[in-house]
């Protein structure tokens, strides 16, 4: 899932120019919402 990350967070700086603010903020909810998943047991969506 890792690899997804770093390919997400590729793709919104080279494809949708998101401020580095904006794109810090969305990886972090993101890694958030993936430990929330993992710590309820669901390890795949």
């Amino acid at each position: 899932m890792k690899d997804d990350f770093v390919q997400y967070e590729s793709y919104l700086k080279k494809e949708k120019s998101l401020s580095s603010n904006t794109l810090e903020c969305y990886m972090r909810d993101i890694r958030q919402y993936e430990d929330y998943k993992n710590s309820i047991g669901i390890d795949d969506i």
